[in-house]
């Protein structure tokens, strides 16, 4: 028999699924953002209490981050995944933006768009650390469409003199601009169009050497 005198014994902390936590708390601020996205919510979400997001996340920003880098891992793999399709480099192109659109929800009930380009500008102002973060995304896109490119170039694929740089910066940009229009319920038909003509167009356009 327990002695009435003895402290219960501490228990064990509940043990919890770390990458559903954090997939859960990626759609929650994927929908509504860092500042609009409530501790509570993150809570019920996640199917933990405070102290306890506190000890595995950190702060609200640490959470947030936790998130970026789980959707920074997710989308860089799919995209360097698609543009490594072999065939045409148009076709390897579209491949990237077509599974881009299924990243970002397109035509689905509630279309996301981009994790970064649809959370972090609100909070680059305020912050640094986002406002570098958002540039890391928009370089890292950039990059995997260069490097693409530059793979192209080497196999004769593109014009003499075509600049892979630019030429990554350019589809990177459109690339954003279809995850804002995703975001606004754009029809994922109308938005891969939107991707071909754009695609044709950089490679094609006569860009500066």
């Amino acid at each position: 028999m327990q002695n009435s005198t003895e402290k219960p014994r501490r228990g064990r902390p509940p043990a919890y699924d770390r990458a559903a936590a954090v997939q859960a708390m990626t759609a929650r601020f994927w929908q509504h953002g860092l500042s609009a996205t409530a501790l509570d919510d993150l809570a019920t979400a996640t199917a933990m209490n405070r102290p306890s997001l506190y000890a595995a996340f950190g702060d609200k920003a640490g959470m947030f981050g936790t998130a970026l880098t789980a959707y920074r891992e997710l989308a860089g793999e799919r995209l360097t995944a698609a543009l490594a399709t072999p065939g045409p480099l148009a076709a390897a192109l579209e491949a990237a933006f077509a599974e881009a659109l299924d990243v970002y929800g397109a035509g689905a009930a509630d279309p996301r768009g981009c994790f970064a380009i649809t959370t972090l500008p609100a909070e680059a102002g305020n912050d640094p650390r986002w406002q570098e973060a958002l540039a890391a995304m928009i370089v890292l896109t950039e990059n995997a469409f260069a490097g693409r490119l530059q793979g192209a170039a080497a196999a004769g694929e593109l014009p003499a003199g075509f600049d892979c740089t630019i030429g990554g910066q350019l589809l990177a940009s459109l690339l954003h601009s279809i995850a804002l229009r995703v975001r606004s319920g754009a029809p994922r038909d109308s938005l891969l169009a939107l991707a071909r003509a754009g695609i044709a167009s950089t490679l094609q356009g006569g860009l500066p050497a």
